[in-house]
């Protein structure tokens, strides 16, 4: 790998030391798409995300992560189905002093979305998510039956996956 230095284009003289004022290097990189991403991929994740955003237009509404698994495994000879995943937060909701994580999900049936059901998942906040071709998983914390609205204090690891075209999930063990 070569690095190219930024060219200097003045010198300032100070009261005891020359400093060099430089170009901003501006250096862009092209990488290959990642082999079987289509356009079709780009227009069913818009699509999700009008979905959310239109389900939610009440709240301040923010994704922080998406990701896109198969049911099943690729030795199997039954139909791989395909889903969304989507993370995202609401706030301010109907304009009151409340917050959730959430996670929405949709089936991609050739260009169109079906959505499934994951109004039962709700967190105070997502910290975090894996994804691997046949799950995700959360890490997010919850409120206590002791807890306060402003400090939630339970953690959890789900795993999301589908099996026979349902939403399954597992708390993992931390």
């Amino acid at each position: 790998m070569v690095r190219a230095q930024p060219e200097p284009i003045a010198a300032e003289q100070g009261a005891d030391k020359v400093t060099m004022k430089q170009r901003p290097l501006i250096l862009a990189v092209v990488l290959p798409a990642p082999f079987g991403v289509r356009a079709e991929d780009a227009s069913l994740m818009q699509k999700g995300y009008k979905i959310l955003e239109a389900e939610n237009a009440e709240c301040d509404f923010s994704v922080s992560n998406y990701g896109v698994v198969i049911e099943g495994k690729a030795t199997q000879a039954t139909e791989r189905r395909t889903y969304q995943f989507w993370v995202y937060s609401t706030e301010s909701c109907n304009q009151g002093n409340n917050w959730a994580g959430r996670i929405g999900a949709f089936r991609i049936t050739g260009d169109r979305l079906v959505r499934v059901d994951t109004e039962r998942f709700t967190w105070s906040h997502v910290k975090g998510t894996d994804f691997n071709n046949q799950r995700m998983v959360v890490y997010a914390v919850t409120w206590g039956p002791q807890d306060g609205h402003c400090c939630p204090t339970v953690g959890q690891s789900i795993a999301f996956w589908f099996e026979n075209g349902s939403l399954k999930a597992r708390q993992l063990k931390t």
